[in-house]
């Protein structure tokens, strides 16, 4: 009989260690839940303005007579995810094109560009 209550206390003590450590694991699970949480919110409107800013260079430097290609949906090459097509579903529109590397252009060469086209004062 003593020697079942001492494997019975065994147990419990086990049983107490493991739920003990899955506690703690909630709690840091918790704890990381809410800093993601935290974080969510600033992080995508910091990418919502800076979607914006490209898009604005992109505007400009097209406005600016960059060299273009209008992308069409059978174009066999991909918008970079950064520009937009004129938020069409049908994939069309101009992008800022290097002819001579036969690619589009990434926004800092495209303003590089637009910078090199200006009149020298």
């Amino acid at each position: 009989m003593h020697e079942d209550n001492i494997a019975k206390d065994r147990a419990c003590t086990e049983k107490d260690r493991q739920l003990a450590g899955m506690e703690k694991k909630l709690a840091e699970t918790k704890a990381s839940e809410e800093m993601a949480n935290m974080m969510v919110g600033p992080l995508e409107t910091m990418r919502f303005v800076m979607k914006q800013e490209i898009l604005n260079i992109q505007d400009l430097v097209l406005k600016a007579g960059v060299s273009k290609k209008r992308k069409r949906e059978s174009d066999d090459f991909q918008a970079p995810f950064y520009y937009s097509l004129g938020g069409n579903a049908s994939k069309q529109g101009d992008l800022p094109w290097d002819s001579e590397e036969d690619r589009v252009m990434t926004p800092s060469e495209a303003v590089a560009c637009c910078i090199e086209q200006q009149p020298s004062r």
